[in-house]
């Protein structure tokens, strides 16, 4: 199933029709997947059941004995665990999908991301810039930051042709543009990036313009209270292939809608859990 999926991130298909395969793979070989999917028959993608992110905290979800354990950030106690057999299709995933979006991105990087071995952010720019620093270096680069640690980047004016990545922004801390903006200067490129612990995949996009999945990603959003899917703001969930040995489908706490292909955030759902890489920070 792995090679089916890794074949898919580089060529693409019917994104339906695979994820439907599977998740009867997934229930096929997994007594977890098995009790929590108990007589549930999907003919679309949408009626795949969703884990709730917060299920995480007490049910492993992989099909492998043993694997790779990314944590969320444990900010209010228990931290959820995504557990999955191995990181090569989440590292190809995150190689294609940042070099679809930021195709001129620096190569050389200044690193402001949590670099804990569980943590799935940090893991991503480790893939992305393995030779990143946490000095700032010479010439035009890419600085990936937590909306909570822009004060930690340098005054300094960045030369044309750097890109600035913020992750973390909308999950309660305060807008740092006019920051960024009075300590890199005007020349920057802002780019943001959503993700999470629980997911394989990123999504990209820029302040105000939503954010863009990669097609093995499928956003969608439901009514909170009833879980019938929504056109308008939701619930948000996701269908990753990219999650192939863990969590196939997921519910996040997050409130937003999917419009022309973007997703767009709108904020956490109420009385959620606070979460996230940013407030793990602070």
């Amino acid at each position: 199933m792995k090679a089916r999926v890794l074949d898919f991130l580089e060529h693409g298909g019917d994104v339906e029709a695979l994820a439907l395969e599977l998740f009867e793979w997934q229930r096929s070989v997994s007594a977890v997947h098995r009790n929590f999917a108990a007589g549930v028959e999907p003919s679309t993608i949408y009626e795949i059941p969703a884990v709730p992110v917060r299920l995480c905290k007490e049910v492993v979800f992989c099909t492998a004995s043993q694997g790779i354990d990314f944590r969320t950030s444990g900010t209010t106690g228990k931290r959820g665990l995504h557990r999955m057999a191995d990181t090569q299709a989440y590292d190809r995933a995150a190689r294609l999908q940042f070099e679809a979006c930021v195709p001129d991105a620096p190569t050389t990087a200044m690193n402001l991301c949590p670099t804990a071995a569980d943590s799935s952010l940090g893991h991503m720019m480790r893939t992305l810039f393995p030779d990143a620093t946490t000095t700032l270096p010479e010439g035009p680069v890419f600085i990936g930051t937590t909306a909570s640690r822009a004060s930690e980047i340098p005054d300094v004016e960045l030369p044309p042709g750097s890109v600035v990545m913020v992750t973390g922004g909308f999950k309660g801390s305060a807008p740092e543009e006019l920051r960024l903006r009075e300590r890199l200067g005007p020349h920057f490129r802002r780019i943001d990036e959503y993700g999470m612990t629980e997911l394989s995949s990123q999504l990209w996009g820029a302040p105000g313009e939503g954010y863009l999945p990669p097609r093995w990603l499928v956003p969608y959003a439901v009514d909170a209270a009833t879980g019938e899917r929504t056109e308008g703001l939701g619930l948000l969930r996701f269908v990753d292939l990219a999650n192939w040995s863990s969590l196939l489908a997921i519910e996040t706490e997050d409130v937003g809608e999917v419009r022309g292909g973007r997703v767009f955030l709108q904020g956490r759902l109420a009385k959620s859990e606070p979460r996230g890489c940013s407030l793990a920070v602070e």
